[in-house]
Formats: structure tokens, C-alpha cells, sequence
């Protein structure tokens, strides 16, 4: 029998529940860590475990909590801070932490940081406790061979942990891959209908075609009227525009350029354009408007009578 708490998810969620839900399952399975840890004498518990535990009952579904990225996130750290040891001659030195931090501490942790993020954004595994993992083994707190072992095998050990507490309790926990986005989705769509296009280019031909067809169609069946209340509509617009105190200067210039001479020349371009626009503009569109009501009521004034004259 398995309990459903999938709706702790939902962004509207009682935050009271999903918190018990994280801090019971994170408490539950670092305790298991740490127990290990007691009865095999191993650094079966260490501090990159608590964020990564955090994100596995947190945000469940979310890519960075998925087991491909924790473990892959993790092993790319472990490698990356014993790499930096080794070419910074350190793997003897001891933690950092106990006999002190040299240069070479300091080239080692900037190196295996970056190798760490670097690779998890390469292979598109992020996982943000990964840098922590790496940080203790460049600082020598976990140097030998050994102890990265122990090390995945503990990270392994709370990924599967994760995967049997979230199931169980319904969450959709992804058993390695992340689960899909939206965003993936989309994706998807619109390199699936590139790749349509591509394999048939005449069909998105005549797609274009057809709708470029059906405007043109649209404009010439549009009736004088119409566009002559269209073009005063756009005319008082464009005097509004220019009228506002924060207009495109640009808008101005083109104004002012048509009205050469017709204003005083100690006026600047701005004040040139807003009085074309107001001189001119606004009763051009006027006129249009009711040219296009006196014109639209002509042509209704037939329709109107024809019903009379059939009687």
C-alpha cells in the first residue's frame, strides 16, 4: 500500500506538510548514513550529503535532484578534487584544515571547482552539492583512493534512499534520467516541426503562400470605407504618439522634416514634429474618420431601402 503525496509538489501546497515531508525524509536517511557509518567505521556520512538530501526531498522532480545527476554530479567532483591534488602535489599533505591552508590548497580548491562545473554543464548534469564534494577531497579532508570509493558508494546508497521513500509515497521520482519539462517539451516541438520543414520544404511553401494569399484576399475585399477609418485610426495615433512628452525622438524628426519652413526656425526639432502632429495630423484623421462614417452610411442607405421597394 503506498501513501499518495504527490500534491506536496503543487506550488500551492500547505507548506507546513511539505516541510514535515522534507525534514522527516532528510532526517531519516542521513540517520541511516550516519548509521553506517557507526557500524563500518567508514566516512559514510559527510557534508555534501545534507544538500544533496535536501534537493532529493525538497524538489523531488526538479533535473539537479535526478539519480543521473547526483551520481554523475558527484563522481565528476571526487575526480576533479583528486586530479587537482595530484597536480598540485598534495595527496600526502593531510586535510588543509588541520595543518593549514597553503597556495597550494588555494590552486587546488580553484581548480577542481572549476573542472567540476565546467564538466557538469558540458555533459548538462548539474548537481550543486557536487561542489562541495569536490571542495573535501581538494582540501584533503577525503585524499585517498579509498575513501572516494566509500564516498560514491554513500552518495549511491542516499540516491536509492531517495528513490524508495519518494515512490512510495507517490511522488514521481525519476528512477535515473530527469523527468520531462515543459521547457524540454517545447523544445521538442520546435525541433520536430524544423525538422518537418526541412524534409518538406514545399509543404511550408505553400503553407506561406496560402496565408500570404488569404491577407492579400482580406485587403482588397475590405470595403473604402473601411480603410479610409483604418488610415484615420492610424493618422490620430501616430498624432498621439508624437503629442506624449516621452515620444520616439525619431518619430519627431520625420514630422518635422515633412513641414520644412512652415514653423520658425528657432524652434527645435521636437517642438516642430508635435505641431505637425497636431496642426496637421489630427484633423487629417478627423476628416478620414468622418469621410468613412459618411461614406459606410451611404453605402448601407440601399441595403436599408431594398426591403421597401420589394413590397
Amino acid at each position: 500500500m503506498r501513501i499518495r503525496l504527490s500534491s506536496l509538489l503543487q506550488p500551492r501546497s500547505n507548506i507546513a506538510a511539505r516541510a514535515l515531508f522534507s525534514a522527516i525524509s532528510s532526517g531519516i536517511s542521513l540517520a541511516v548514513m550516519a548509521t553506517a557509518a557507526v557500524l563500518t567505521h567508514s566516512r559514510f556520512v559527510f557534508p555534501s550529503l545534507g544538500p544533496t538530501a535536501f534537493l532529493f526531498f525538497t524538489t523531488p522532480t526538479a533535473p539537479s535532484a535526478s539519480p543521473r545527476n547526483t551520481i554523475i554530479g558527484h563522481a565528476i567532483g571526487a575526480c576533479a578534487g583528486y586530479f587537482s591534488l595530484v597536480v598540485t602535489g598534495l595527496t600526502l599533505a593531510g586535510p588543509a584544515l588541520i595543518f593549514g591552508v597553503t597556495w597550494r590548497h588555494v590552486a587546488a580548491a580553484g581548480l577542481s571547482l572549476a573542472l567540476t562545473a565546467g564538466f557538469m554543464v558540458l555533459l548538462d548534469v548539474p548537481h550543486p552539492p557536487a561542489g562541495a564534494t569536490t571542495l573535501l577531497v581538494s582540501l584533503g579532508i577525503m585524499s585517498k583512493p579509498l575513501l572516494l570509493g566509500v564516498l560514491m558508494l554513500a552518495v549511491g546508497v542516499l540516491t536509492l534512499q531517495a528513490i524508495i521513500i519518494n515512490r512510495f509515497l507517490g511522488i514521481p521520482f525519476p528512477l535515473w534520467s530527469p523527468l520531462p519539462t515543459p521547457e524540454v517539451d517545447s523544445k521538442k516541438a520546435r525541433i520536430n516541426e524544423k525538422a518537418e520543414k526541412t524534409s518538406n520544404p514545399n509543404s511550408s511553401k505553400r503553407t506561406g503562400r496560402a496565408a500570404a494569399s488569404a491577407e492579400r484576399a482580406e485587403l482588397v475585399e475590405m470595403s473604402p470605407a473601411r480603410r479610409r477609418a483604418l488610415f484615420g485610426v492610424l493618422l490620430a495615433l501616430l498624432a498621439r504618439e508624437a503629442e506624449r512628452p516621452e515620444a520616439d525622438q525619431e518619430l519627431l524628426a520625420t514630422l518635422a522634416s515633412a513641414a520644412e519652413g512652415r514653423y520658425p526656425p528657432t524652434w527645435s526639432e521636437a517642438q516642430r514634429g508635435r505641431a505637425v502632429a497636431h496642426d496637421l495630423l489630427e484633423p487629417l484623421s478627423v476628416l478620414a474618420l468622418l469621410s468613412a462614417v459618411k461614406q459606410g452610411e451611404a453605402a448601407a442607405a440601399p441595403e436599408a431601402a431594398a426591403p421597401d421597394g420589394g413590397e
